[in-house]
């Protein structure tokens, strides 16, 4: 009977000792984290993972430290991870959201957004990460929507970024107003000076006979930016207009940005586009 006690002992000492190794390599990682040794929180989160395979705060993490390094392909498979394993896992649904919308992969980013936002009906952050995966999915008005829900507390970050969406919608005056409200001097100045060089739309009946149709392009232009205010987030592709394949018609070349500050095009939405044109919409050259 000694023995066996004993026995449950060296057990119980055993596994409490290796509970005690786990909760240490996610400890190590965080220190290493917040002091912006990714490396170092990289590897301790992975052996994390390693030990605890079903931990959803350890699969977060190490998606996490991915994310801030700006590798999103490789954060999004422990994200998904997360978020499969325990929905209510802090931020993971939130984290997966946001690394499928910068891999152009905007459905997927869609549903992620919608489950973090079930479980916190009344985050900001959500909202306008789901304002934007919206955006770029084309459905704008429910865009609007829920960028008009994220600023009802006057969060300056969600007061910028719907002024900007309406900005990139071409309503210049509404944004100079919500930019305004978010103090958001650069961008504000930005809006202001396009806003003075747009001329005025012509009056009804204008005689030039000049006529304009907008169309959409098959691509997403990607610059990078996470609002870190980088100064090159601040440039976007170059567009060039000309007859590559020698059909008398004017064909587009649109360039795209790549990750920063790698400055390396790994994800499909990074790709250039050449649209081929045959006539339609417009004039021959």
């Amino acid at each position: 009977m000694a023995r066996v006690v004993g026995l449950a002992a060296c057990v119980i000492a055993a596994l409490t000792f290796l509970r005690g190794q786990e909760r240490d390599s996610i400890a190590r990682g965080v220190a290493a984290f917040e002091r912006k040794d990714y490396a170092e929180a990289e590897a301790r989160f992975r052996q994390g993972v390693r030990e605890q395979p079903q931990s959803s705060r350890a699969h977060r993490l190490l998606g996490t430290v991915y994310a801030a390094q700006e590798k999103f392909k490789e954060a999004e498979e422990p994200l998904r991870r997360a978020c499969t394993l325990d929905p209510r896992e802090q931020n993971a649904c939130f984290y997966l959201g946001r690394a499928c919308y910068h891999l152009g992969r905007f459905e997927e980013s869609r549903k992620a957004y919608e489950a973090a936002l079930r479980l916190t009906p009344d985050s900001d952050a959500v909202e306008r990460g789901l304002a934007l995966t919206l955006e770029a999915l084309g459905r704008v008005e429910e865009a609007e929507r829920y960028f008009r829900k994220a600023t009802r507390e006057g969060n300056r970050f969600a007061l910028s970024d719907y002024g900007l969406f309406l900005f990139r919608q071409g309503r210049l005056k509404e944004s100079i107003e919500w930019l305004r409200r978010a103090g958001a001097n650069d961008d504000l100045a930005r809006v202001t000076e396009v806003l003075a060089a747009t001329p005025e739309k012509p009056a009804a009946g204008d005689p030039s006979g000049l006529r304009f149709q907008t169309l959409e392009l098959p691509m997403v232009v990607k610059n990078a930016a996470a609002g870190r205010k980088h100064q090159i987030e601040t440039m976007i592709s170059g567009v060039a207009v000309f007859d590559y394949d020698s059909d008398g018609w004017p064909d587009i070349y649109v360039t795209n940005g790549a990750a920063i500050p790698s400055l390396q095009k790994r994800t499909h939405p990074s790709t250039t586009a050449c649209s081929g044109t045959t006539g339609t919409g417009i004039s021959p050259t």
